[in-house]
Parts: C-alpha cells; structure tokens; sequence
C-alpha cells in the first residue's frame, strides 16, 4: 500500500476516534442534569467497562 493511502486510512480513522457518539452523549446528559460529579463518575465508569472488554 502507498504511503498516500496509509495516510489517508490514519487520517480516517483519526477523526473518526475523535468524533462523539453516544457514550459522550451519556456522559454529557449525566454532568449536565446532575454536574461535576455524576460526570465524573459517569466517565470513569464508562471507561472502566471499555477496558473489561474482550479483544
């Protein structure tokens, strides 16, 4: 594979690691209606069970 396509697969994905999606609209919801810390916790538990995934 050429280097320009390699570039422009890391340019994809890239932004599609950084575009939001529903869990940052779960998290949001949560700090909004409740504030800093449901956010927080909403967050961390959030990230806590992406990382118990298998794969």
């Amino acid at each position: 594979m050429s280097p320009e396509l390699w570039l422009s697969l890391l340019l994809i994905c890239a932004l599609g690691a950084m575009s939001p999606g529903p869990s940052l609209a779960m998290v949001m919801r949560h700090t909004v209606s409740g504030g800093r810390a449901p956010g927080v916790v909403a967050a961390l538990t959030h990230a806590l069970g992406w990382g118990s995934m298998p794969g």
